[in-house]
C-alpha cells in the first residue's frame, strides 16, 4: 500500500497534464473556426472599404461592394446591417452558386445627414458556414451644393440611339466658386456645361449628360465627377446608370452546371430574348464536351438547351459558348466542377 500511495500523485499529474493539453487543443480549434470563417468570407469581396469623398446634399450616391463565390458550396447571405442611419445597405443577390457574382449596395442618406460620416456594414453569411464580414464607408456630405435631379438615370434605351439627361448644379457660398471640369471614366458619356447664374454668393450651372450612340449593349453603372475650384473639397460624384438593350440578350449570363460526373450528360437552358422574332442558327464552344440544340421555330424568346458531357480529370470548367442568331451572335459563360 505504501508503494502504491507513493506514486499516485505522479499518475494524477500525468492525467491532469494530458487532460489540460486536450482541453487546450479543443479550445484553440474552437477559437480558430471563426477566424478562418471570417477569412474565407472576406476573400470573396474585391474591396471591403470605400471613401465617397465629398458629395452633394440630396444627391443619390451608392457604391457596390462586389463579391464572387469561388467555392464549390453555395453561399447564402442572410442579412446586412449598418452601424449608422447615414448609410442603407441592401443585398443584390442573396444566393450565389459557384462562380456567381453578387454585390452589397451601400447607399448614402444625403437628405437627412450632413458633414463627415462613417459607417460599418455587417454582412451575415449563414451558408455554407456562418461568418460575418465588415464593410466600411466614409463620406463628407456637403450642404452648399445641390444637384437636380439627384442622379442621372437613363433607364432602358435601344442600342445605337443617343440619349441625354439635363441637370442643374446649385451652389451657395463664395462668389468665385466655379466648376472647372466634368470627368467620366466611360468613353460613352460626355458632358456639356453652361453657367446660368452668379451673384450674392449663389452660383448655378446647367449640365447635360449625353450617352453616345456607340454605347455597347448591357447594363451600366458609373460615376461622373464634377471638379470645382474649391481646394478644400474633392470632386462631387454623380451616379449614372441605365441599360442599353441589344438586339439579343441572354439569361442567365452565367450558366452553372454545378458538380458534374464524367460521362453523365447534364442539360441546362439558356434563355434568349430579342426585340423582334428571330431564329437560332447554331451553337459553338471551345470545349468539345459542350453541345447545344437549335430550336427550329422563330420567336421573340428562345430556349436553347446546352448539354455538358464531362470527361477527363477532375477540374473546374469555365468556357464561353457563342449562340448565332438571325439578329446576331450572343455569348454565354458556362461553369461547372468536374468530379473524379
Amino acid at each position: 500500500m505504501t508503494h502504491s500511495t507513493q506514486f499516485q500523485p505522479q499518475v494524477n499529474q500525468r492525467l491532469n497534464g494530458k487532460l489540460s493539453g486536450l482541453l487546450l487543443a479543443l479550445l484553440m480549434s474552437i477559437l480558430a473556426v471563426p477566424c478562418s470563417a471570417q477569412d474565407w468570407a472576406a476573400k470573396m469581396f474585391e474591396v471591403t472599404s470605400h471613401d465617397f469623398g465629398s458629395v452633394a446634399r440630396g444627391s443619390k450616391v451608392e457604391y457596390a461592394f462586389e463579391l464572387t463565390n469561388g467555392f464549390r458550396e453555395t453561399v447564402h447571405i442572410a442579412s446586412v446591417r449598418s452601424s449608422c442611419g447615414c448609410t442603407s445597405p441592401r443585398i443584390v443577390k442573396d444566393t450565389l452558386e459557384t462562380y456567381e457574382t453578387g454585390a452589397i449596395i451601400a447607399e448614402l442618406n444625403t437628405v437627412s445627414f450632413q458633414g463627415s460620416k462613417n459607417a460599418t456594414i455587417t454582412v451575415v453569411i449563414d451558408q455554407p458556414y456562418r461568418a460575418e464580414v465588415q464593410l466600411r464607408v466614409s463620406a463628407y456630405i456637403r450642404s452648399d451644393v445641390v444637384l437636380e435631379p439627384s442622379e442621372a438615370t437613363f433607364g432602358d434605351i435601344e442600342q445605337g440611339e443617343a440619349h441625354e439627361i439635363p441637370m442643374t448644379i446649385s451652389y451657395a457660398g463664395r462668389n468665385d466658386w466655379q466648376v472647372v471640369d466634368v470627368r467620366s471614366a466611360s468613353e460613352d458619356l460626355e458632358a456639356e456645361l453652361v453657367e446660368t447664374s452668379r451673384g450674392n454668393g449663389r452660383v448655378g450651372y446647367r449640365m447635360v449628360l449625353r450617352l453616345r450612340d456607340s454605347a455597347p449593349a448591357g447594363a451600366f453603372r458609373t460615376v461622373v465627377h464634377v471638379v470645382t475650384n474649391d481646394r478644400n473639397s474633392g470632386p462631387i460624384p454623380i451616379l449614372v446608370e441605365g441599360r442599353v438593350r441589344g438586339a439579343i440578350t441572354a439569361s442567365p449570363a452565367v450558366l452553372s452546371f454545378g458538380e458534374v460526373t464524367p460521362g453523365e450528360p447534364v442539360t441546362k437552358k439558356a434563355i434568349l430574348r430579342g426585340h423582334q422574332p428571330f431564329t437560332v442558327l447554331g451553337v459553338s464552344a471551345h470545349e468539345a464536351s459542350l453541345t447545344g440544340e437549335t430550336p427550329e421555330v422563330e420567336n421573340e424568346v428562345q430556349f436553347v438547351p446546352i448539354t455538358l458531357t464531362a470527361s477527363g480529370p477532375a477540374r473546374r470548367l469555365q468556357d464561353k459558348i457563342t449562340i448565332e442568331t438571325s439578329l446576331g451572335p450572343v455569348e454565354v459563360t458556362v461553369v461547372g466542377d468536374i468530379k473524379e
